[in-house]
């Protein structure tokens, strides 16, 4: 306690861990150390991210141009593409639901770590999206792992009301973004056949 009050004073954030004292004002409990530094370390790679993107994205042109023949793409009609507002929003959901809904260390939960996982790689890929091209389509073959990680993480949800207003939130959300794709930016207009939407 004394600690955490000089902490306090300083603004200096603390984690604290339940070691059999006290328990009431931890954070965690002595088996979720991993799992609790997990959170961390993802918070602060995006935060890295969001905050050096530029000089990432200027590395890897460096990388491209120097070490291999695809250079060209950064100068070519293929860098015009962008990844669309409705798929970052989607992906910064998941990942913030992800962060606070992330399950107890269980050995039955290595599916839903990987599917955590993966979600978090493809947040990572979003952040740096503007400064490299042909992101989009890379970030695209996210969306199925997205599609399975939706319910391995509602199923983690031990209260029924937290869970069905998590689930109304993505449901909805994920429902808007789906019609704002399709009709009003007309995705279904790339594909070489006619669907009901366009």
């Amino acid at each position: 306690l004394r600690i955490a009050s000089i902490a306090a004073k300083a603004n200096i954030p603390i984690l604290s861990v339940n070691l059999g004292h006290l328990g009431f004002l931890t954070e965690l409990e002595i088996n979720e150390i991993e799992d609790g530094i997990n959170k961390i370390k993802k918070i602060i790679i995006c935060i890295v991210l969001l905050l050096f993107g530029n000089i990432v994205g200027n590395i890897l042109y460096y990388i491209v141009n120097t070490y291999t023949n695809y250079g060209w793409y950064y100068n070519s009609a293929f860098a015009t593409e962008s990844v669309p507002l409705t798929l970052i929003l989607t992906n910064l959901m998941l990942f913030l639901l992800n962060i606070l809904f992330y399950p107890k260390s269980k050995a039955d939960d290595e599916e839903y770590k990987l599917l955590s996982n993966i979600n978090f790689i493809g947040m990572c890929i979003i952040i740096i999206s503007p400064t490299i091209p042909l992101v989009y389509r890379i970030v695209k073959y996210f969306t199925i792992y997205q599609i399975l990680f939706i319910p391995e993480m509602l199923s983690r949800i031990k209260k029924a009301k937290t869970r069905f207003a998590v689930k109304i939130i993505v449901l909805g959300f994920m429902f808007i973004t789906m019609i704002y794709q399709i009709i009003i930016l007309g995705g279904e207009g790339v594909y070489p056949y006619v669907s009901i939407f366009n």
